[in-house]
Parts: structure tokens; sequence; C-alpha cells
């Protein structure tokens, strides 16, 4: 004889499979929510440019990634760089008789002029810390030229690729040792190029972009761009894909760098009605202030020619632990 359902016992059973589901649902969301990262704390110190209105020139200041023991470094000197182990800084010399690519101890010990030409410009250590590659307008003609520099050697190359100077400005390093950087002729746009000048390759077709930089990992890259009428941060993956716009205002962003985690990206920008570093995840969520620029960042050094004194487009800072 079949056996007559029992609706209490079905609706029990219902109900405790119900039960069973959500309890299962939410361990799942908890442990989904434990394995979300929390974002690592600010760390390191920043190394930036301040315009110095009466005299005309730049200086180098460093401060902690909060603002704080902020001190001038260098009269007279913009364009920052950290070396990779953070202990030394390249930068860009306006002192009349020694003008050109310096370093110095972060101390103000072991000062090095390393170039000659007042030209000289853009210094970026290699990940390893052997290079600085940089750019020059010394030739006649004041087009912008890719060179680099052996720290050791002190020797300087030019790059070439087939008995042509590989033209362009604005360098940085991917961690493979190819040069990232912005192409000036024959393309204008995003490009890297080997370190001997070969296999030059255009990633973004964009004639306004500049100031490249490459994550820690060389997953991605940032820069700044003006072609939508003001200067704001963009995104890509390293081959030029996927690009995205990580700042959007009427004011001007730019001159990114990774923090050296690869968490964060560091940027000036005048938003708040002065110059002030901001900070920003990698995908453009969590823009904040960290602290104001005791000075603009935008100026043209005295008595110098566009071709050598551009503004703060052509500046830099720099992020180390």
């Amino acid at each position: 004889m079949t056996p007559t359902p029992n609706p209490e016992a079905t609706a029990t059973a219902i109900a405790k499979a119900t039960a069973a589901r959500k309890a299962t649902a939410t361990a799942r969301a908890k442990r989904r929510r434990r394995r979300t990262p929390t974002p690592a704390p600010l760390t390191g110190r920043i190394a930036f440019p301040v315009f110095n209105d009466g005299p005309g020139v730049y200086d180098v200041y460093i401060a902690n990634i909060d603002g704080s023991n902020m001190q001038r470094l260098l009269h007279q000197a913009s364009q920052p760089d950290f070396s990779p182990n953070g202990q030394m800084l390249a930068f860009r010399q306006w002192k009349s008789d020694e003008r050109g690519i310096a370093t110095i101890n972060l101390d103000g010990s072991n000062y090095q002029r390393r170039t000659h030409y007042l030209e000289d410009s853009s210094p970026r250590w290699s990940p390893d810390g052997g290079r600085v590659a940089f750019f020059t307008r010394r030739e006649f003609d004041r087009q912008s030229r890719l060179y680099w520099y052996g720290v050791f050697g002190l020797e300087e190359v030019p790059l070439f690729n087939q008995g042509v100077n590989v033209f362009g400005e604005m360098p940085s390093w991917l961690p493979d040792g190819r040069i990232l950087y912005r192409a000036t002729y024959p393309h204008i746009g995003l490009a890297v190029v080997n370190s001997d000048g070969s296999n030059i390759v255009i990633l973004i077709d964009d004639t306004q972009a500049t100031a490249p930089a490459a994550s820690p990992d060389g997953k991605r890259i940032v820069y700044m761009s003006h072609k939508d009428g003001n200067w704001e941060i963009y995104a890509a993956d390293s081959d030029g894909s996927n690009i995205v716009r990580l700042t959007n205002n009427g004011s001007n962003d730019g001159l990114p760098v990774w923090s050296p985690d690869g968490t964060r990206i560091a940027f000036v920008s005048d938003r708040s009605g002065q110059w002030a570093i901001w900070v920003m995840n990698p995908d453009g969520s969590g823009q904040q202030q960290l602290f104001a620029l005791p000075g603009s960042i935008d100026g043209r050094v005295e008595g110098e020619s566009p071709e050598v004194s551009r503004g703060w487009t052509e500046e830099s800072i720099s992020w180390t632990r």
C-alpha cells in the first residue's frame, strides 16, 4: 500500500535543507571575505621637485610618504630618481657650471657628475642599478635622443636602431631590461626598445602620451596624456592593450610612479588648488591626497630655452622603500 505523504514532515525537511543551504552560502561568503587581502599600509619615501620662483630654479625635496620629515636635499636640481636600493638619487643638475646628470648619496656624500651637457634630462636607474637611461637634446637639431650610461664604467651609450638614433624622451625601465619611453620620431607614442637599440615596438598610438612607468612585475604600465583636453593618468597592459583612464577631472594629474610593492600609484595633481602628491590603487580607486608640496612643480628655469626647460611635464617623482 502506497504510504500517505506527511505534509508536516515534508515541510520540515524542506526547511532543514533551506537552512543548510543558507548556512553553506554564509560560510562561503565569510571565507571569501577572509580571503580578500587588506591593502598594505603606505610606507617609504617620495622624492619630488619644487620650483623656486625667486631665483627661477628647481630644488629637490624628500619626504616620508605622509609628508613628514620633509627636507630639501638639493638646490638647483630636478627630475629625481631613487636607485633600486634607495640609497642614492640620480637627478638633473641645473647649476651653471655643473649642468647634466648627476648622482648623490641621500646623506649628501659621494656627489658625482655623470654627464656634461645642459640638455641631458630625465635620468632613470635600471632595475639592477648598473645603468641610468636618459634623453638629450644636445645635438644641433634639438631632437630628443635616448642614451644610457654605465654607473661603474661611466661610458655613455647612444641608442641606435639600424644605424639611426632612437628618437625619444622620458625613458624608464621594464624589469626585463628593456626601455619604455615616449617615441618622438618617426612615430609618436609610447614604445619599448632593447637597451642596445634593437626591436622598437610602438605600444600605444597616442601622440599626447608621455612619462610612462612600468609596474615592478612588468605587467602594467601607467602614463599621462593630454588627449582628452587636460592631463590625466592612464594605465595599460605592458603590451599596450586594455587601456583604462584612471583619473578624470578638470585639473592636471600626471607624473605617475608605482609604489615599490606595486600596490599603489603616486602622482602629482593640482586638483585641490595647489600642487600635491596623491595616491591611488592601480585601478584608479581610492584616490587621496598624501601631502601638499611646498610650492609649484611647474616652472621654466631662468634664462633657459624651451629645448632645455619645458616645465612640469618633463619632471618626475620617485618612490622608494
